[in-house]
């Protein structure tokens, strides 16, 4: 116990240490495959893989549940399209991919490049 002594100050240094190696990195990509399951989840093929811890994988899962999920596919349509890349950082697993939350804690950008 000699090591709780102070929990108030462990909480304090634990806020400020962004992430703690638990979360995506942020990365740029492009879209090989755009598509939409039977059961209406979203399916993104990228060009790299995306490290989200318990389910790095180089392909993302959305079900029709996440907010902004019309927005994330007409993103992912038009980079497609385009061939432009994306950035992408994702928040948790979803059916053992990457997914979004809908929290902020992802995004998925068109990047001009």
């Amino acid at each position: 116990m000699k090591y709780m002594k102070n929990p108030l100050l462990a909480l304090c240094v634990l806020a400020f240490i962004p992430c703690l190696g638990i979360c995506s990195s942020v990365f740029t990509a492009h879209v090989l495959q755009v598509g939409v399951y039977d059961n209406g989840n979203i399916y993104i093929a990228l060009d790299q893989t995306l490290d989200e811890p318990g389910c790095s994988s180089s392909y993302l899962e959305i079900p029709p549940s996440v907010l902004g999920y019309k927005q994330i596919l007409a993103t992912a349509q038009l980079a497609y399209a385009t061939g432009k890349s994306i950035t992408i950082k994702t928040g948790t697993c979803y059916m053992g991919s990457p997914s979004f939350v809908g929290d902020r804690t992802g995004f998925i950008v068109l990047k001009n490049q």
